[in-house]
C-alpha cells in the first residue's frame, strides 16, 4: 500500500516508519502477554489477542473507506482497468489530454 500512496523518493523512509510499530509490537507484546497470563490466565491472553486482531481489522476497513472516498482511489483499483497507469501519471503531475 505505501508504494501506491507515497512518492518514490520517500518510499524507504515510509517503510522505515511502518517497520517501527511492527518491531515495537514484536518486542513488547510478548512481555505484555506474559503479564496477562500470569495475572489473569490464558483465556484473558486469548481475549487480548482477539481484541488486537479486531483492531487491525477495523483499521483495515477504515483505510479502505478513506481510499474509496478519495478522489484518486489508489488501493482498490483493479489492475486490468488501466487506472493504475493514470494514477501514476497524475501522481507524477503529467497532463492527461487523451493522447
Amino acid at each position: 500500500i505505501p508504494a501506491y500512496i507515497i512518492k518514490e523518493h520517500q518510499l524507504t523512509t515510509a517503510f522505515g516508519f511502518l517497520q517501527c510499530p511492527f518491531n515495537l509490537g514484536l518486542s513488547i507484546l510478548p512481555i505484555i502477554i506474559g503479564v496477562v497470563i500470569d495475572r489473569a490466565g490464558y483465556f484473558a491472553a486469548e481475549m487480548l489477542n482477539i481484541l488486537l486482531l479486531y483492531g487491525a481489522l477495523l483499521l483495515t476497513i477504515v483505510v479502505w473507506i478513506f481510499d474509496f472516498y478519495e478522489v484518486k482511489c489508489r488501493i482498490n483499483v483493479p489492475r486490468w482497468t488501466g487506472l493504475n497507469n493514470i494514477t501514476k501519471k497524475v501522481a507524477q503531475g503529467e497532463e492527461m489530454n487523451g493522447s
